[in-house]
């Protein structure tokens, strides 16, 4: 949300018989400045801060209830939020509109300390593979359609834990074999500096996927990221590790422990921001032939093209190796995958969004049957709530 208060400033600063005394006057739009500038760069806390700073030096500067009651709204904290924008409603100031669309979300009935998005869309895939077909089987490979669903829940009594349940479904038309489904459940605690500068996020839960033909798996996990910024919080950066352990109730050779870690950076220039970020994974399975190696890593940026309206671009690559795999099908197996995707996110109204993207991948094997390219198109619609 861009914020504009120069203009009212300047009126609050011309009118000294609404301010009690000069010095008063200047601590307050001191403060009021320092809370528009940590907003823009995403420093919410400094708001929170800057903006108590303005209103005990003038309780009538009413852009700091509107500047508060946004930081609050973006940290998660919707008490707080909901007492700053509708006195700052109330008061009928330049803001007020976005107010109420804030209001608007917060008021949501039973959505206290409560956080929801659902996502439905229809994707085509000009590559769809049957696992249940031979490999040299003409009709393994098919083109098709499908819808998928997507939902996330989180619950926030405290600011420093949440439960988080989330989950997807894929369902082709015709190629009913490889659609999927799975969920997940998180316990999520998090700690931040006074300063606001850095952030430690620990999780602890599992997931379950099903395959309609392939071997379902049980993922147990305990994750702990580690986030900081640079000041003026444009550049912010994060590293994280996972342990896991994957069940195979059907094959338990593909069973086996994983270990996870990865770190990026976000730079936010202007009306653009880039991120990019790189991972290594190893999954060790009872079966060690069936035990790899992944190395990967993605780069892209985000463009706000309108208020409503931004889009982006990111380049995704990998290189998987096999351990011992020669033991099974007497030659070693490495993967190198690649991809590459445009979307575009349009904000309809409220909580709406519509976003269509175009993916790219292609993967290179040192199995020649394993080798593809595919195309994916879609759209998605989403509502997310707080």
């Amino acid at each position: 949300m861009s914020i504009r208060v120069s203009h009212i400033l300047l009126i609050l600063a011309l009118a000294g018989s609404a301010l009690s005394t000069p010095s008063i006057a200047q601590d307050a739009l001191r403060a009021l400045d320092l809370a528009e500038q940590a907003y823009i760069d995403g420093d919410y806390r400094a708001v929170i801060k800057h903006t108590n700073e303005a209103l005990r030096a003038d309780p009538t500067m009413h852009d700091a209830y509107f500047l508060r009651g946004a930081a609050h709204w973006k940290l998660g904290l919707r008490s707080p939020a909901l007492d700053d924008l509708r006195i700052y409603t109330s008061t009928g100031g330049d803001f007020s509109e976005e107010a109420r669309v804030l209001l608007s979300q917060l008021s949501v009935p039973h959505a206290k300390d409560l956080r929801y998005e659902v996502r439905t869309g229809i994707l085509y895939s000009d590559r769809v593979v049957r696992p249940n077909k031979p490999i040299d089987d003409p009709d393994r490979e098919s083109e098709d359609i499908g819808a998928r669903f997507g939902w996330f829940v989180e619950t926030r009594s405290h600011e420093w834990l949440s439960l988080v349940y989330r989950g997807a479904h894929l369902q082709y038309f015709d190629v009913t074999e490889a659609s999927w489904h799975n969920e997940a459940l998180d316990a999520v605690g998090r700690w931040y500096n006074d300063g606001g500068t850095a952030s430690i996020e620990a999780r602890l839960g599992g997931e379950y996927v099903r395959r309609d033909d392939g071997p379902d798996v049980w993922r147990g996990r305990t994750r702990t990221d580690f986030t900081w910024a640079f000041r003026p919080h444009r550049h912010i950066g994060w590293v994280g590790i996972e342990l896991g352990h994957d069940r195979y109730p059907a094959d338990d050779a593909f069973s086996g422990d994983s270990w996870l870690f990865n770190a990026g950076m976000e730079h936010y220039l202007s009306a653009i921001t880039l991120f990019w970020d790189a991972y290594i994974l190893t999954h060790d399975a009872r079966d060690s032939s069936l035990s790899f190696t992944e190395n990967g890593g993605r780069i892209g940026l985000v463009c706000a093209l309108a208020d409503t309206v931004s889009a982006g671009a990111s380049v995704r690559a990998l290189i998987a190796d096999f351990d011992r795999y020669e033991r099974v099908f007497g030659m070693d197996r490495s993967d190198d995958y690649y991809s590459a995707d445009l979307w575009t996110r349009i904000r309809l109204s409220g909580a709406w969004t519509l976003k269509p993207f175009v993916e790219y991948t292609t993967n290179a094997s040192s199995f020649d049957s394993l080798d593809f390219d595919r195309m994916i198109l879609g759209i998605d619609l989403s509502l997310d709530v707080l």
